[in-house]
């Protein structure tokens, strides 16, 4: 792929992505995992590598390097609300421009190659979820970015078998491990052109070269995380993924983030819906006079086999969905619009003219209803969406400096109060000796919202019930957009 053809999908992909991310979208707060990442951040460069207690604890046990990136941004950007989002979006952006250089680089000489090339990154670019991710400060862009970068390289490599473009793949991989564990869904995508290495290739040569791979790997994430190797910090992380993500009972149906994809996107869900069996399918679908072997789908098929193997592997993690895979399906669309754009052109590369203006004008149109979300003001749909009341509850009690304020989560509460005494315990949830505890200790405001629901204290009303008469309520916190209560400040009855 020339110069050339990369300035002209930079100018095409890239530039206006990026200017659609940086519009400004009205937010309530950062997301739960985008104030712990500023906080971990905090701690410094070499407290994260070394995972001193703190830093691990407020990175959750996650590699480090997006904190490593948010110190970098925060350095330039600062870290208001809306600096400190500026590498998320960039990274969003660059997403987006890496879905249209695959499609070019999968695809030969054929018409609509950079046509389709340009509609790919674009899909990505107005889709509401990824607008969501990339002006979210936490991991999801900058994984989003090094995990589609690993697949183009592999396969890059798959085309090719350039050594070197091997070598990037791992290099992106490791840093979309490092950025989340997640990254080991790369894995399957990687044994996948590691076994087809082997079959195509002299064994001998082959060994060395993955072997070689293996230790590039290995001395690359003991030097970015050294605490993850020699403190065997990498197993525990893993474990404790591995008990929250798959041991844990799952929070949601399997199904729901695909129902919500509908809903808010439905034009990009038909189109990947039929993109796919374009691609799948295109002896049934194909209407061309045009012998099979002369279309180009089939090679272009096996190239794309590791962005197919990603996305089968994000779809299977997707039933047993905790809420860490849920952010995993959003990274999976990316993939999932390369394998189709590539498909699709190849499809209709066998196509008469009449026929490929058709699928070019299903485009357009799939592409054009998508603007429609990059118009709505929902930071529900444009993002960053709220961590429910956070900023109204800094908005009241920011007058009150020096509050003993009860709230179970006192990570974020503190990010939005500093100068506040934050205590809570460590259950988010409610129970008869918490609430007698609490009312002992007689803090100054009591602090909850609606993630502290549960079987025993199903509504706001039985809480503040239990909380009475040594404390009432104060004020009630109002999702800015749909007016319903979302959290609630108790103060001591005077």
């Amino acid at each position: 792929m020339s110069a050339k053809s990369v300035l002209i999908l930079i100018g095409l992909v890239f530039l206006p992505s990026l200017l659609i991310g940086l519009h400004p979208a009205t937010s309530e707060s950062f997301q739960y995992d985008a104030v712990v990442s500023q906080l971990s951040a905090r701690e410094g460069i070499v407290a994260n590598a070394w995972d001193e207690p703190e830093a691990y604890r407020l990175r959750r046990l996650h590699p480090p390097l997006l904190s490593y990136i948010i110190r970098l941004n925060n350095s330039i950007f600062g870290d208001d609300a809306f600096g400190s989002r500026v590498f998320s979006i960039v990274f969003g952006s660059l997403t987006c421009l890496v879905v249209a250089i695959s499609i070019v680089v999968l695809l030969p000489p054929l018409p609509g190659r950079f046509v389709g090339a340009v509609f790919g990154g674009w899909l990505i670019c107005l889709l509401p979820v990824h607008l969501y991710v990339s002006r979210t400060s936490n991991w999801d862009a900058a994984y989003g970015f090094f995990a589609a970068t690993a697949l183009l390289c592999l396969a890059s490599y798959v085309k090719n078998r350039v050594t070197i473009r091997l070598y990037a793949a791992a290099l992106s991989g490791s840093l979309a491990f490092l950025t989340s564990e997640l990254g080991l869904s790369l894995v399957p995508a990687f044994l996948f052109v590691m076994f087809w290495d082997a079959r195509s290739g002299r064994l001998p040569r082959v060994f060395h070269r993955w072997t070689g791979v293996l230790l590039f790997v290995v001395v690359f994430l003991a030097l970015v995380w050294p605490a993850g190797v020699f403190k065997l910090d990498l197993t525990r992380t893993l474990l404790y993924r591995w008990r929250d993500s798959v041991a844990e009972q799952r929070n949601l149906p399997w199904y729901m983030f695909y129902v919500m994809l509908f809903r808010e996107a439905p034009a990009f869900t038909l189109a990947m819906v039929l993109g796919i069996l374009a691609t799948i399918l295109p002896p049934v679908l194909r209407k061309s006079s045009r012998p099979a072997h002369d279309i180009p789908s089939s090679s272009v098929f096996i190239a794309s086999l590791p962005f197919w193997i990603y996305v089968a592997t994000a779809f299977l993690l997707s039933l047993k969905q905790r809420l860490v895979y849920v952010h995993h399906i959003a990274d999976m669309l990316p993939p999932l619009v390369v394998g189709v754009g590539a498909g699709v052109v190849a499809w209709t590369g066998s196509l008469g003219k009449p026929a490929r203006n058709l699928v070019l004008a299903l485009g357009i149109a799939t592409v054009a209803l998508s603007i429609i979300a990059t118009a709505n003001p929902d930071p529900k749909i444009v993002g960053p969406q709220e961590h429910p009341g956070f900023l109204g509850v800094r908005d009241i009690l920011r007058d009150h400096p020096g509050s003993r304020i009860y709230c179970y989560d006192t990570v974020v509460l503190k990010f939005y109060l500093p100068e506040a005494r934050i205590e809570g315990g460590a259950s988010r949830y409610w129970t008869p000796e918490k609430i007698e505890e609490a009312r002992r200790e007689k803090y100054d405001f009591l602090v909850f919202d609606r993630a502290v629901l549960n079987d025993d204290y199903p509504t706001a009303e039985i809480i503040i019930e239990a909380f009475a008469p040594d404390y009432t309520v104060g004020w009630v916190i109002k999702h800015r957009r749909s007016g319903e209560p979302v959290a609630w400040i108790l103060r001591p009855e005077r």
